[in-house]
C-alpha cells in the first residue's frame, strides 16, 4: 500500500546486513552475503539474536565447504555429510543440477506462462505452457564487478 515504507524496511535491513558483513570481515572470512544471509569463517555469537530480523546461526555446529558460482547459485557440503544447493530460478536444485550447470551445461523444464503474459494478451486464454531452458550466464547484465569484490549498478547510456 505504501511501498516507501517497505523500501526504508529493506533499505534498514541492508545496512544492518553491511555492517555484520564488515564486521565478518576483521573476524574472519566473508565468503557469501546477499539480501538475508552471510556466509563466513568469523565467529559472530556476539551479534546472535532470536528476535524478527536478528542474526541467527543456521549451521547448528556443522561446518560448512562451499562452492559459489554466482549469486543465489552455490553449494554447500555440511561436515555432518548434509548436502544444500541453492540455485535461484532452478527447478532443480540438486546436487546432480548445480554440477550440470557449474560444467557449463543446461537444463529445461516446462512451466505455466506467468500471469503478466497472460495480461499482456488481455487474459484471452488460460496459461500456455512454456519451456525453459536455463544455463550459468558468463557475465553479469545487471551490476558492472569492481577491483575490491564491490558492484554498481550497469548504466547504458
Amino acid at each position: 500500500i505504501i511501498p516507501q515504507i517497505s523500501a526504508h524496511i529493506t533499505a534498514l535491513g541492508r545496512v544492518h546486513l553491511h555492517q555484520l558483513g564488515s564486521i565478518a570481515m576483521q573476524k574472519g572470512e566473508l565468503a557469501y552475503i546477499d539480501t538475508d544471509s552471510l556466509i563466513t569463517t568469523a565467529d559472530m555469537s556476539e551479534h546472535l539474536s532470536p528476535g524478527l530480523g536478528g542474526l541467527k546461526d543456521e549451521g547448528n555446529g556443522v561446518t560448512y565447504s562451499g562452492e559459489f558460482l554466482q549469486p543465489k547459485l552455490y553449494r554447500l557440503i555440511g561436515s555432518d555429510g548434509s548436502d544444500k544447493v541453492v540455485m535461484k530460478g532452478y527447478a532443480n536444485r540438486s546436487s546432480e543440477a548445480f554440477q550440470t550447470i557449474k560444467m557449463g551445461g543446461t537444463m529445461s523444464y516446462d512451466t505455466l506462462e506467468k500471469i503478466g503474459t497472460m495480461c499482456r494478451k488481455k487474459f484471452k486464454s488460460g496459461p500456455s505452457l512454456r519451456t525453459v531452458t536455463k544455463c550459468m550466464r558468463g557475465e553479469d547484465r545487471k551490476r558492472v564487478h569492481i577491483g575490491d569484490g564491490s558492484t554498481k549498478p550497469l548504466c547504458i547510456e
